[in-house]
């Protein structure tokens, strides 16, 4: 513990300003528990190529593999990471050794106006798939198209009218302390994207480091994530898929909230289920596939 102390942590993190708040939340718990650490910029593919929409890159976790790499070769200590964009499977030599207490998982349409008062023809931004079919079963009268860069920069385009509206994560909005006229999305209708508002570090397994970050880790997120996962992993959910997927826990209980949309129409399938434990997650995906329409323009894995 004394040597990391005097050699600090260091955290890789992607440049952005967005992923550099988030390592700084991470920074900040590691002083609580009197660890010093210190910040890497990395790149990924996810950053360089910006031409192509998010949903459209080849492979899962797009803004994941390369720091993950740098944990493996020794560059870093650790990486944090947006939950939601670890895929389901990551190097077995490495783990999710902690998670920092949830943030709110839902979107917000950043806008003059809420979604139900948009003008016909309004044009709203997402790079997501999931936020483009909800969007399209939402309010039909709007055009959703694909939208490229930081938060800043699509708030810049909104605010220089290439959007009528833009659609982001509220816990993203907050982490960097901007405050536009935005509207909440119902978790119900916008289930969001699986472990959306949850910040995740990965090391080494059963390494020093890890160790040091479990101490920081908050367990009621840890569980959510897990139960996210689980379903996203027994249906082999990719980043194209549009699905939402929401695990609360609710006074003593954890709820899990489920809803795939049609790449075809405005249809949607919408689940909400008590869960205990993994068998509960095996019964949900089951009632997934058997209620799971054949003309939804896509197919569930495994």
């Amino acid at each position: 513990m004394d040597k990391h102390n005097e050699e600090s942590i260091t955290l890789g993190s992607r440049s952005s300003k967005l992923a550099i708040a988030q390592t700084d939340l991470v920074r900040s718990e590691l002083h609580s528990i009197g660890i010093n650490s210190k910040i890497m910029k990395l790149s990924s593919k996810g950053d360089i190529d910006r031409s192509v929409p998010l949903y459209k890159l080849k492979g899962t976790g797009v803004f994941v593999e390369e720091l993950n790499s740098k944990v493996l070769d020794g560059t870093v200590s650790a990486v944090v990471h947006s939950a939601k964009d670890v895929p389901s499977s990551i190097h077995p030599d490495l783990e999710i050794s902690a998670v920092l207490k949830r943030s709110s998982p839902e979107d917000v349409l950043v806008s003059r106006d809420p979604l139900d008062r948009l003008p016909e023809g309004s044009r709203i931004g997402t790079s997501s798939v999931r936020r483009m079919r909800s969007l399209a079963c939402s309010n039909q009268k709007i055009k959703v198209v694909d939208i490229r860069g930081n938060v800043d920069t699509r708030i810049s385009k909104l605010k220089n009218g290439e959007y009528d509206g833009i659609v982001l994560a509220r816990a993203g909005l907050e982490r960097l302390g901007i405050d536009e006229t935005s509207y909440s999305l119902s978790t119900d209708d916008f289930v969001p994207a699986p472990n959306q508002g949850i910040i995740c570090i990965i090391s080494r397994r059963n390494s020093e480091i890890s160790r040091i970050m479990n101490k920081i880790s908050d367990e009621q997120t840890m569980q959510e994530m897990k139960f996210e996962r689980m379903v996203v992993e027994a249906l082999d959910l990719g980043c194209s898929v549009p699905a939402g997927i929401l695990c609360r826990k609710e006074s003593d209980r954890y709820v899990l909230t489920v809803r795939f949309y049609s790449l075809n129409d405005s249809r949607s399938i919408f689940l909400k289920n008590e869960i205990k434990g993994s068998e509960d997650i095996e019964a949900v995906v089951g009632n997934i596939r058997s209620i799971f329409p054949d003309d939804f323009g896509y197919r569930l894995g495994r």
